[in-house]
């Protein structure tokens, strides 16, 4: 279960910048191996990475007592 929910205690500003230069790793990546990838291969790698975020996923771990 995914479930998105904004910190308050994170700057937004800051973790903007912190995506983009992740964003731009990726492409000074791809340009330093020769374009190995395609750009359809690069977008969708990039979406994937994306919409991956295992920080906003929510856990519930179910305490039932076993008798």
């Amino acid at each position: 279960m995914e479930d998105y929910r904004p910190n308050p205690k994170i700057n937004k500003e800051l973790a903007s910048s912190y995506q983009a230069y992740a964003i731009l790793g990726m492409i000074i990546e791809w340009v330093n191996t020769g374009f190995k990838y395609s750009a359809d291969y690069m977008a969708e790698q990039l979406l994937e990475i994306l919409n991956n975020k295992s920080v906003n996923a929510v856990f519930k771990i179910n305490h039932l007592k076993q008798k």
